[in-house]
């Protein structure tokens, strides 16, 4: 298992999701699994934010979207302040790629067991653990 951590304040706020987004390799993943999730506010894919954080409990597996979906989510401006989502591969999205833990809005951590996948998330800044 591979491990990084992303430390990084912007506004006094941790860096948001749509950024901590961009320095990861995405490109393959076809879906993104909610788990265990707290948000700001705001009504994400479209349910209250109290009902998505349910869902995201309570649901085998979380709450999981489609890329499109979950594209749309970075647009909204929702900010994650606890809780965990996976980048998944394949058409049924059944092959993880990479997890993304938000620790209580003070820092990223991504967890994968690919190297490859790995080595790519190294050369675009995060540190390892």
């Amino acid at each position: 298992m591979f491990s990084f951590t992303l430390r990084e304040i912007r506004d006094e706020l941790l860096i948001r999701l749509p950024l901590v987004i961009e320095r990861l390799p995405c490109q393959e993943a076809t879906h993104w699994r909610f788990l265990d999730i707290s948000v700001n506010a705001g009504t994400p894919f479209g349910i209250p934010a109290v009902e998505f954080e349910q869902k995201s409990r309570v649901h085998p597996g979380g709450y999981r979207v489609s890329t499109e979906d979950f594209n749309a989510f970075l647009r909204t401006g929702i900010q994650i302040i606890d809780g965990s989502l996976c980048a998944l591969s394949g058409i049924d999205g059944s092959l993880p790629l990479f997890c993304l833990d938000c620790i209580d809005a003070s820092q990223w951590e991504v967890t994968t067991e690919h190297k490859a996948i790995a080595d790519e998330i190294e050369k675009r800044g995060w540190s390892r653990q």
